[in-house]
């Protein structure tokens, strides 16, 4: 069930980026 290095890495980084935008922004 593992997904492409490419595909895991884009989710995480769009994860993070949420969490940073979320916690810095409001």
């Amino acid at each position: 069930m593992l997904k492409p290095l490419r595909e895991t890495a884009e989710a995480i980084s769009r994860e993070l980026g949420f969490t940073v935008r979320e916690a810095s922004g409001k």
